[in-house]
């Protein structure tokens, strides 16, 4: 599946994978190779805590390759080593349920191959962080290595999914481990304890996400039929709508001149991405055809208590993912406080895939012989099949050509410019097309895109930006003084460029006003004002608060070696 990006000289390409994850690594990377902690960057947002916004996953085990190897290298090999972890743990773990080899292949098949884990991939530190489930449940029963294991699922980067992961392994290992959790928050001090400063401060742990936000990435009801596959539930929504022309029309001034693609269809599409991904990610959490068979028929195998558990899980999870498109859920999503600080409900479908995954195991369990090992075999066939092609690429050498915007900024090294916006809008690359010259515009729109420094994809060129996008935690000031900018009118936009230290303003289209010296189209049409260099930043952490997480997560650490030794296995002693 990964072969395109492993061995064939390319690189998944898609919003958060480039525009944020990369100069989060290529950022953290850098540092550490200068023998500094990735604490801060500087470089966007008017400066803003690198390590505190506990997603850059820096400090996770597999983070290392991104110290030895360049991103659009390291990129394919991280994934994979995440999804063989995952899978390999959960093939462990049912099998210390006596789940048979061939149910705990499959189990750990649709846990690493699944919708999620494929439609996640531009999000690594979220399936990062799921696919650690499976360590959590072979080690419920201990609490040093269950807490090692939540630190180190921790640090992956995603502590909203944490939050649910840790109580869903308990159910379904059907064990709470209390000292073990202790031991996985003493260890992760080092990275809450400035997460927890900076939430402090943020935007959203101020006043939390609006309704709208916290709910906007919600399921439609219809479109829980994706658990079998996307498509299942693309063609129902087809046949609930009425059939009506649609036209769309994307010109682009290819090499040769103007090119005019035109796409007609007779429906409204709800279920892929105009990014060009096959489905949009928050509507992509299938198990397949004969996973969703498996599972059926593990339930019904499944004994009285469990199956009454696995109900519970199951209806629960369709609670949680339809948001705002059922009344109990969206009644849910408004009152219940923890909830007001997530975004996407349709992001818990990680969900179904952990309670799915002993289910099929347990249906392939009711087989015997061959016919154990040949379901086992096509429910990876299946999915394999489906995961391949699913996220676009292009070459890595794209990820080394700066482009002529890098260019032009490095010109003024120092000077604080503000890009806005600095989210991109998608061009219908979702679309099929026998036209030769269609790979190539899409192609040219990723190239592109790459080299607009959308995000905060400037850090990885030194470039200040006192905008940015897709950032988790921004301090609230700093919102303000961005919204201020944003707003203020045309001909009073020099003076407030120059009271915040801003020597150049990039937009799409060209904008005038008193005080603005244009320079130009370059990407982005530039205009200059006057004025001293300006890096100040509106907050910084406290210096303390990262040391003492060091120190307290040390600390925590020898005495876990200490208890783990006198805890080590004895003579005749033998792990079950």
């Amino acid at each position: 599946m990964h072969a395109p990006v492993l061995f064939g000289g390319g690189i998944y390409f898609l919003n958060d994978l480039t525009h944020i994850s990369f100069p989060w690594r290529v950022l953290s990377a850098e540092q550490l190779q200068r023998g500094m902690m990735p604490l801060w960057n500087p470089y966007s947002y008017f400066g803003l805590p690198l390590l505190g916004n506990m997603q850059t996953g820096v400090l996770h085990p597999f983070g290392a390759v991104f110290n030895f190897f360049s991103y659009a290298t390291a990129l394919g090999w991280f994934l994979w080593l995440q999804q063989i972890m995952g899978a390999g743990f959960a093939y462990l773990w049912l099998r210390s349920k006596r789940m048979t080899r061939a149910g705990a292949t499959a189990g750990a098949a649709v846990l690493s191959l699944g919708g999620f884990a494929v439609a996640y991939l531009q999000f690594p530190n979220m399936i990062g962080v799921v696919l650690h489930a499976p360590m959590l449940l072979l080690f419920a029963g201990r609490p040093l290595l269950f807490g090692l294991a939540a630190a180190i699922a921790f640090f992956a980067g995603y502590p909203p999914y944490w939050g649910f992961v840790i109580p869903m392994t308990w159910a379904l290992g059907k064990k709470t481990n209390w000292k073990g959790l202790g031991i996985a928050v003493a260890l992760s001090t080092v990275l809450w304890l400035p997460g927890a400063e900076l939430a402090k401060v943020s935007g959203r742990g101020e006043q939390g996400l609006g309704q709208s936000e916290r709910t906007r990435q919600s399921l439609r009801p219809y479109q829980l039929l994706g658990l079998i596959h996307p498509e299942a539930a693309r063609q129902w929504d087809f046949k609930q709508q009425t059939p009506r022309p649609y036209r769309q029309q994307v010109r682009w001034q290819s090499p040769t001149g103007l090119k005019t693609f035109t796409f007609e269809s007779t429906y409204v599409e709800h279920m892929k991405d105009p990014s060009g991904i096959r489905y949009a990610a928050h509507r992509t959490f299938y198990i397949g055809v004969l996973g969703t068979l498996l599972a059926v028929l593990g339930f019904y195998r499944a004994a009285r208590r469990e199956k009454a558990l696995y109900a519970i899980l199951i209806l629960g999870t369709g609670v949680l993912v339809l948001g705002r498109h059922w009344g109990p859920s969206n009644a849910l999503w408004s009152s219940f406080p923890p909830l007001g600080y997530i975004r996407g409900p349709a992001r818990l479908s990680f969900l179904f895939t952990l309670a799915a995954m002993p289910l099929i195991a347990l249906g392939i369990k009711t087989m015997k012989g061959k016919a154990a090992w040949l379901l086992a075999g096509l429910v990876v066939v299946e999915l394999t099949v489906y995961g391949v092609g699913f996220y676009p690429t292009v070459p890595k050498k794209d990820y080394v050509e700066k482009g002529k915007l890098v260019e032009f900024l490095e010109k003024f090294p120092g000077e604080r410019y503000f890009q806005d916006p600095s989210m991109e809008v998608w061009a219908h690359l979702d679309q099929q097309s026998d036209d030769p010259e269609f790979a190539e515009f899409r192609a040219q729109v990723y190239k592109t895109y790459k080299q607009k420094l959308f995000g905060i994809s400037n850090a990885v060129y030194h470039l200040y930006d006192g905008n940015g996008a897709f950032e988790p935690l921004v301090p609230s000031v700093t919102q303000r003084i961005i919204k201020t900018l944003q707003s203020v009118p045309l001909q009073e936009r020099a003076e407030a460029m120059k009271n915040h230290g801003i020597r150049r303003w990039l937009s799409r289209v060209r904008q005038e006003g008193d005080g603005l010296t244009q320079e130009g189209l370059t990407l982005w049409h530039s205009a200059s004002i006057d004025g001293e260099k300006g890096t100040k930043t509106p907050w910084v952490p406290g210096k303390s608060t990262f040391y003492v997480g060091v120190l307290i997560s040390l600390v925590s650490f020898f005495v876990f070696l200490t208890a783990a030794w006198r805890k080590r296995p004895r003579k005749g002693y033998t792990i079950a």
